[in-house]
């Protein structure tokens, strides 16, 4: 082999070895970045979900008395975890987005629409769950 050759080779598996290292990088740069992506998530869904279930409870203490201004917040939790949700399963952010519909509306919706668009409560909560943190 001559030394023309040797460089040649040389130099061709510095730069796969720089590749081979590049695309580990960008793997390990991807893992970190789906990894906050889900706690954002998780952390969203449990926000809007606990609050949810908060507001609901409230309601039934003080006899179906309903409260704009908190059913406005429960609408912004819910797109807000539709939002991170997004990059994670698109499908389910689209039903934290009709959820946060119907608290912008809720009055709009029929018990039929709730139940055909599946944003139950605990129905998202769980798919949600599942989504995120495995089944």
């Amino acid at each position: 082999m001559t030394a023309t050759e040797l460089t040649a080779i040389t130099a061709a598996t510095k730069e796969l070895s720089g590749m081979i290292k590049g695309l580990f990088n960008w793997r390990n740069e991807r893992a970190a970045q789906k990894k906050t992506e889900t706690k954002a998530a998780l952390t969203s869904l449990v926000l809007a979900a606990t609050e949810t279930r908060q507001y609901l409870a409230d309601t039934r203490k003080r006899g179906a008395k309903r409260d704009p201004a908190r059913e406005h917040n429960l609408a912004a939790l819910w797109v807000n975890a539709g939002m991170d949700m997004t990059p994670v399963d698109a499908k389910l952010a689209n039903r934290y987005l009709l959820k946060a519909d119907y608290w912008s509306d809720r009055q709009g919706w029929t018990k039929a629409q709730k139940d055909e668009q599946l944003i139950q409560l605990d129905e998202v909560y769980r798919l949600g769950r599942e989504a995120l943190l495995g089944k």
